[in-house]
């Protein structure tokens, strides 16, 4: 089966994209509780970082990078100096056409973490 996203040909019963982590299926109901989840940390302390990211994550897997990136770029706020924070707002950026913030927010993944190889990976694909 071919990601939607990046075309890598991955396992018939795979769920989830082996190379970048995409949802393959449908099958929203656990990511919805997952969603409801966060939502519930994030009343009782919206300044966690960590739930506002995984928020932003399981938006992603919902393929919904609009809201997605809302919460991402408050965990960058919240966080600032995460690679792993702007190579996913790179994606998603990226995924609804707002390439130069990709290329910025991928290039600010890249200068925390040289390695870092999905923001290398969306500085390609965004023209970097």
């Amino acid at each position: 089966m071919h990601c939607p996203r990046c075309r890598h040909e991955n396992e018939a019963a795979a769920n989830f994209c082996s190379r970048c982590g995409a949802r393959l299926r449908e099958g929203t109901a656990a990511i919805d509780r997952m969603i409801e989840d966060f939502r519930r940390r994030l009343e009782d302390d919206p300044e966690d970082a960590d739930a506002r990211y995984n928020l932003g994550l399981a938006f992603r897997v919902k393929g919904d990078d609009a809201l997605a990136i809302v919460e991402l770029e408050q965990a960058r706020e919240q966080s600032p100096g995460v690679a792993d924070i702007e190579a996913e707002l790179a994606e998603a950026y990226r995924a609804v056409g707002r390439m130069e913030e990709a290329r910025a927010a991928a290039q600010r993944a890249l200068a925390l973490d040289p390695e870092h190889e999905r923001a290398r990976r969306v500085a390609q694909q965004a023209g970097d």
